[in-house]
């Protein structure tokens, strides 16, 4: 993964688990950590819109573009931050992806309501294998794609 790539998932995958509630404390220090070397180092970087949608592959772009203009690839300290997030996110295991949307087997007689629903780039929106009766509501549902 070039730096540049290795940033802007660190930003995305971390702001949606911190948003999500649900990085461990060791995510959110190193999160925090590479917030605070971009805003004090790269001021122009478009941090705090990405971490507003850290889903939105406008926003990626715009923050990729930023982070290329600054020349932010040359930062070694930055990029390990960067590469540190996204290893301790993939740490945390499947479990803890997966609980940022849903992704459920085969439902029988239930009647489930869920919030709404918001999945990262990667992670599934709602997955529903099959339902026999019952019923589901489901507030909005947002899930990236490679194509948004």
């Amino acid at each position: 993964m070039d730096p540049v790539t290795a940033i802007v998932a660190a930003l995305s995958a971390g702001g949606v688990f911190v948003l999500k509630e649900v990085a461990s404390e060791g995510v959110k220090d190193a999160y925090g950590e590479l917030k605070a070397r971009l805003k004090n180092h790269y001021p122009g970087v478009s941090v705090d819109e990405l971490e507003e949608q850290p889903a939105s592959k406008a926003r990626q772009a715009v923050v990729a573009e930023e982070l290329e203009r600054e020349e932010a690839s040359k930062d070694t300290d930055l990029v390990r931050f960067a590469q540190t997030v996204v290893e301790m996110i993939q740490k945390q295991g499947r479990d803890v992806a997966r609980s940022i949307g849903v992704d459920l087997g085969t439902l029988d007689q239930a009647n489930v309501t869920f919030g709404n629903v918001l999945a990262g780039k990667g992670a599934t929106g709602v997955k529903i294998e099959k339902v026999s009766g019952g019923s589901l509501v489901f507030g909005d549902v947002s899930a990236s794609t490679e194509t948004d």
